[in-house]
């Protein structure tokens, strides 16, 4: 399991903890990150992280990506979500 931001370009992994306040958990539940969904990185250059989650390309600041503790991660494509994900 890893920081969101540390996950490379192109990799998709599984949303398994999402860490700090209950108010940043509750913005991340609400934008759809959600314990067991699978994440994409589109682009983690620079100081934003912008990933695909249920269908829709996100971005965040490196500090709140750091709350999303991923795991599994496996290269992907981009822009593709895994079709053997259940």
């Amino acid at each position: 399991m890893m920081p969101l931001p540390y996950v490379s370009n192109g990799m998709t992994g599984t949303v398994q903890k999402i860490c700090g306040k209950s108010e940043a958990r509750l913005f991340l539940q609400k934008i759809g990150f959600t314990i067991g969904s699978e994440i994409c990185v589109l682009s983690s250059d620079g100081g934003n992280v912008i990933v695909q989650i249920k269908g829709a390309r996100v971005a965040l600041n490196r500090d709140i990506a750091g709350k999303i503790m991923v795991c599994s991660c496996v290269a992907g494509k981009e822009g593709e979500e895994n079709e053997n994900a259940s």
